[in-house]
């Protein structure tokens, strides 16, 4: 039996729930959330059961993951047209750029119409150079022949000056066609090390900081679900999870200038509607950190929700933490916990003005 055989053999026994947690793994969170939301609660639970016991999943079991997903997606697609192009529309309408890419890549160093020289597009200059940099001047010429202008010329301009000279008189001499032979005996090679590359690049982690983030996007219902079945199982593990997440009330343990602009970003009826539940100590802190009117307007918006349901605040507070992590990942504030100042020091300390 051929190895690759008895690797699907193996996988032919994962679950289904495993597999799906593979692939939620390598979509990121952002892509992973409206996932989940279309879960019900005992899938959600099951799905992020086999998240944290995932450590890291292998290049060659998540391709065969994904193709296995692709040839369910195309039995329900009208289009009976495939080939690598639909893939790669499947993969990017499904999964973020992040997750489609290392499949594509693997995909492309697979498929026969594929050359080795057009994978040399998909590699950045570092990974060109630890190509060429292993190979002859006149294998390097040919190389350097069968890429655009503009990715050959700093390739060529970080040789050792003496390999830079023969590579540079042999593309001025290269004046003939090369050998079809050598063309695609080099072509052989240049797949073998891309997909080796592309491999390398493609190992995905879950765990509990996984868990964690997708949570912190699936709503208080399926977090204190998933929490509890994990406490159940691993009181430990469940521990971790809860240590790597940020939840909404921990808003309430910033800086105020990180609150500020939190809130100058939500529109006062979300923000109403996500405070609706939430402990006083988070009311009063979003509170003390907008203008006189601007909290007045809020906690009038908050006095008019009446019977609201817990689906409506958690999407709220989700749009809430969406922000915050917009905010974030600009640098415009860090979730760093809120420094309990002396007497002294707050004579020393002026607030930013607080948001109207």
């Amino acid at each position: 039996m051929s190895p690759e055989q008895q690797l699907k053999n193996e996988l032919s026994r994962i679950s289904p729930t495993r597999k799906a947690a593979m692939l939620l793994i390598s979509m990121g969170v952002e892509a992973a959330t409206p996932i989940l939301k279309t879960m019900t609660e005992d899938e959600i639970e099951k799905v992020s059961k086999e998240i944290a016991t995932i450590d890291n999943i292998p290049p060659e079991v998540l391709f065969y993951v994904a193709e296995e997903y692709l040839a369910l997606t195309n039995e329900v697609t009208i289009d009976s047209s495939g080939g690598l192009n639909y893939a790669k529309k499947v993969l990017n309408s499904s999964l973020s750029k992040d997750a489609s890419q290392p499949i594509i890549k693997r995909l492309e160093v697979s498929d026969k119409n594929v050359t080795g020289f057009q994978l040399l597009n998909s590699l950045e200059e570092k990974q060109l150079l630890d190509i060429i940099q292993s190979e002859g001047a006149q294998t390097t010429a040919i190389i350097l022949a069968n890429m655009n202008d503009l990715q050959a010329a700093p390739i060529l301009a970080q040789l050792d000056l003496e390999l830079q000279k023969q590579v540079a008189f042999r593309l001025a001499d290269m004046e003939d066609e090369t050998s079809p032979d050598i063309l695609e005996d080099i072509e052989t090679v240049l797949k073998k090390k891309i997909g080796s590359i592309f491999s390398k690049e493609e190992k995905k982690g879950g765990g509990a900081s996984k868990v964690a983030k997708i949570l912190e996007n699936a709503g208080r219902t399926a977090e204190k679900n998933v929490l509890e079945a994990l406490k159940e199982k691993s009181p430990e593990l469940a521990d971790e999870v809860k240590s790597y997440m940020f939840v909404f009330d921990d808003i309430a343990t910033l800086q105020d200038l990180a609150v500020q602009k939190i809130v100058a970003e939500v529109d006062a009826k979300v923000m109403a509607l996500a405070l609706k539940t939430t402990t006083e100590e988070m009311k009063d802190k979003v509170v003390k950190n907008m203008s006189e009117r601007a909290a007045e307007m809020l906690q009038d918006e908050m006095q008019y929700l009446k019977d609201v349901q817990e689906k409506d605040v958690d999407d709220a507070q989700r749009k809430v933490l969406i922000a915050m992590r917009d905010l974030e990942s600009k640098d415009e504030i860090t979730l760093i916990p809120e420094q309990k100042t002396t007497s002294d020091d707050k004579g020393t300390e002026e607030d930013e003005s607080k948001v109207d």
